[in-house]
């Protein structure tokens, strides 16, 4: 269990065992149905009704269970590729998704930053990886009617999140 909180600390990839199917090589099929998932299909068909050039659907776990399959589509690794990622079919109307994998907090010089990982699968581009550095501090103030809430001033810095 140490050696898995540290390795998660660090940021690295980590393996454990448990009932979850792993579906080693089978992320594309993965993909897919969770694309074809009924809160999916709702969700794209609300983006769908909005007129744009460019849909892109973005999607984060709820669970680890689908958790892992984003990490293992945004991970990078030192050897190359951990497993072939087959292509998906986007439905219809949409442009691209992103999938949202580890995030990793910033070091000791820079407390409030903090790396996200994405995977981007864009319709005829392919995979892409993506890694986004965040700074709390950078980010915009909130809306005016939450800024005027009664909630104590300290409790709006930036959480250490480890």
């Amino acid at each position: 269990m140490a050696e898995w909180a540290r390795t998660k600390k660090a940021g690295r990839p980590q393996v454990e065992s448990g009932c979850m199917p792993v579906r080693m090589n089978d992320l594309g099929a993965v993909c897919t149905e969770l694309l074809s998932a009924t809160w999916a299909i709702e969700n794209i068909t609300k983006l769908r009704a909005q007129p744009a050039e460019e849909r892109h659907l973005f999607l984060f776990a709820r669970s680890y269970d689908v958790g892992d399959y984003f990490y293992r589509l945004s991970d990078s690794y030192d050897d190359g590729p951990m497993e072939q990622i087959e292509d998906i079919t986007l439905p219809e109307g949409i442009s691209d998704v992103w999938f949202r994998g580890r995030a990793q907090p910033g070091s000791n010089q820079q407390p409030h930053a903090i790396s996200l990982r994405l995977a981007r699968f864009q319709s005829g581009v392919e995979w892409q990886r993506h890694v986004v550095s965040i700074d709390e501090l950078d980010l915009p103030s909130p809306a005016p009617g939450i800024a005027g809430d009664p909630v104590l001033a300290e409790l709006r810095l930036p959480k250490a999140r480890t």
